[in-house]
């Protein structure tokens, strides 16, 4: 088995040449290869999940051809599979409640699509390790991830995987669950910090048809809501310490997974929004009542 390679040592962007070691430094903190393969999540891992950095590649800049690997272990190169045609690439791990909770919709954009636009799920890190779903350590630990992915969550499109340190992960920003439309020659169209966002949907669509997305970006943190109805089965399917860590550096997380959990009766992907429906209808009950 060839360890997969990443050629991103440069890149050309709107203004000449990106430097894409993405060395450690105090304004690209994700970029540092020491901080990637995270053992516990964290308050401030959360933080940074919320926005895309400065420095990250955006509509405009162009990505360079990645030769990756399959969950097999062949070699894939992203250009060879598109075949000419955009591609989208969607980040995620089996411990991603984002990543879960955008499948059903991306399964339908892929079915309907899939002939004008090459969708890819690239396997990264893990987002909420435990013992049962810890930071692979190795390619071989990665590869076996992105199987155990591709089978549990029923994907049904190519999934690739990046290098053990994230190489081509670091360089779109490192989110768990970020899209980014891709033209045939390396441009990125446009990004969104989750593949749940509401505006995916039409972007691919004008993509597919030749027209250019709407806008470059969508940073819309809805999708947040909306994986609230997973949460708490990813936490409880990555082991032990995935809860703890969550519980520890983000506690409102926690609540809405032990809410959401709280409501099979309702679809999972309505929980976070039933779930923020009822915060705001006891606050006004207690508003009226004092």
């Amino acid at each position: 088995m060839n360890r997969s390679t990443i050629l991103a040592t440069s890149a050309v962007s709107r203004a000449g040449t990106v430097d894409t070691d993405l060395h450690p430094t105090a304004s690209n903190p994700r970029g540092a290869v020491d901080n990637y393969r995270f053992e516990h999540f964290d308050f401030r891992m959360m933080l940074q999940d919320m926005r895309f950095s400065q420095e990250s590649l955006r509509a405009g800049d162009r990505l360079p051809d990645t030769t990756l690997l399959t969950p097999d272990g062949d070699e894939a190169s992203l250009r060879e599979l598109a075949a000419g045609r955009p591609i989208v690439l969607v980040t995620g791990s089996t411990s991603c409640p984002l990543t879960v909770s955008s499948l059903p919709d991306l399964n339908r954009l892929e079915k309907r699509y899939g002939d004008r636009v090459q969708f890819v799920l690239l396997q990264v890190r893990e987002a909420h390790p435990g013992a049962e779903l810890n930071q692979p350590h190795t390619q071989q630990e990665k590869l076996e991830h992105a199987q155990h992915m591709r089978e549990v969550l029923g994907v049904r499109w190519p999934v690739l995987v990046d290098d053990i340190d994230g190489s081509l992960h670091r360089l779109l920003d490192a989110m768990p669950n970020s899209l980014h439309i891709i033209a045939p020659g390396g441009e990125i169209l446009y990004r969104a910090l989750a593949a749940g966002d509401a505006g995916v949907e039409d972007a691919i669509a004008r993509v597919a048809a030749g027209n250019p997305p709407r806008k470059e970006q969508s940073q819309s943190m809805l999708p947040m809501l909306e994986s609230a109805g997973f949460m708490h089965d990813m936490l409880v399917r990555a082991g032990k310490g995935a809860y703890v860590d969550v519980a520890k550096s983000a506690p409102p997380m926690v609540a809405l997974a032990m809410g959401a959990k709280l409501m099979p009766f309702i679809p999972k992907r309505k929980r976070g929004y039933a779930l923020m429906l009822t915060f705001a209808a006891l606050v006004v009950a207690v508003t009226q009542v004092f």
